[in-house]
């Protein structure tokens, strides 16, 4: 459900997929005055109750210096991992792009990283901007000799604690969590990747050695491939020289792309490496997001409905974009017999 924050719609929190979370943190920073604004109206109500209470330490919250500065610096990292999010979610996507696409986020981090001082500076001015808009204050909490709950940094300035405090940690954890998730031996996948034009003029003969030496241990005793060594060589020099004699504009990038242009019968053994390496899952968006589905099925005034009832809304949900035609459905519906109409209806 939507709540009626000022004049505009923002939707809820969402607990079960992961970019409408990063949807609603900076959809959050950006409606923190009205949000504020609204809470302060309940606040302010003539009649006692916990609502009242709750909106005055909400409010207290929200404008503090730990929970401002704490919220610019996640959506700052948020709005840098989104489109990676998004991207890692689509059915399309193979493992090269996801190689690339991850290794550009990565490397984005490790700049803001080495430049954190003037990037860090950007961040707390707007931190500080919006705190003037809530009549708050971004401050330094107080210093003492021994310190239990919290680390002492020896800085001056309020923006140097905070980004020793705030940026800087949370910068490197989600560097960190990056490289291990995404690992340079799980996006290789046993130097498949290499074999897109794009990445194969670059090879060098050690290269092409310990490519082909890796290929043929991991895929040359798989049924139904046939893998011959020699062929796989050949194969790959006359690969490597088709596309060293194309354009550089002209060189595929994406494993679907070299996928099409493969001629089955001059590259029958590369072809099928490419076809691994497209059919290869980068994520398990797809199967989490059936679950998901199910949530939004299976209610509690849909407990009697039956299994194929169930799956059939379930890929009517998850394959919206398909279309139906009604009147096939009704047609195929007449034809078949009375207890299986009487079936499906249930």
């Amino acid at each position: 459900m939507k709540k009626i924050l000022g004049n505009r719609l923002v939707p809820p929190l969402c607990e079960t997929r992961w970019v409408e979370r990063h949807d609603a943190v900076l959809q959050f920073t950006i409606e923190l005055p009205d949000i504020i604004e609204a809470l302060t109206r309940i606040s302010n109500w003539k009649n006692s109750g916990p609502s009242k209470d709750k909106a005055r330490v909400l409010i207290v919250s929200l404008c503090s210096s730990d929970f401002l500065v704490g919220l610019y610096c996640l959506s700052d990292i948020l709005s840098l991992t989104r489109p990676l999010s998004v991207i890692l979610q689509s059915k399309s996507l193979d493992l090269s792009r996801a190689s690339d696409l991850v290794g550009s986020v990565i490397q984005t981090l490790e700049t803001r990283r080495q430049e954190v001082t003037e990037h860090f500076e950007t961040i707390f001015s707007q931190a500080q901007a919006m705190a003037e808009k809530l009549d708050a204050e971004i401050k330094k909490p107080r210093i003492c000799g021994r310190q239990t709950r919290r680390e002492n940094y020896n800085v001056e300035s309020v923006e140097n604690y905070y980004r020793v405090l705030a940026y800087i940690p949370l910068l490197d954890q989600v560097g960190h969590d990056l490289k291990e998730r995404f690992s340079p031996e799980v996006l290789n996948s046993f130097n498949l990747p290499n074999l897109i034009p794009k990445k194969v003029v670059k090879l060098e003969s050690s290269d092409k050695n310990a490519l082909v030496n890796t290929l043929m241990e991991q895929f040359g005793q798989l049924p139904n491939m046939h893998i011959n060594e020699i062929s796989l060589r050949s194969e790959l020099d006359h690969w490597k020289t088709r596309c060293n004699n194309m354009h550089e504009d002209e060189l595929e990038t994406e494993a679907i792309q070299s996928l099409k242009s493969c001629d089955q019968d001059v590259y029958p053994t590369i072809l099928k490496l490419l076809q691994i390496l497209c059919t290869l899952p980068v994520t398990n968006a797809s199967a989490e997001r059936s679950f998901s589905t199910l949530r939004l099925l299976k209610t509690w005034l849909r407990t009697t409905m039956g299994e194929t009832r169930l799956t059939g809304l379930a890929l009517l949900h998850c394959h919206y974009n398909l279309h139906v035609n009604p009147e096939k459905v009704i047609q195929r519906l007449a034809k078949m017999s009375k207890n299986n109409r009487l079936g499906i209806v249930l």
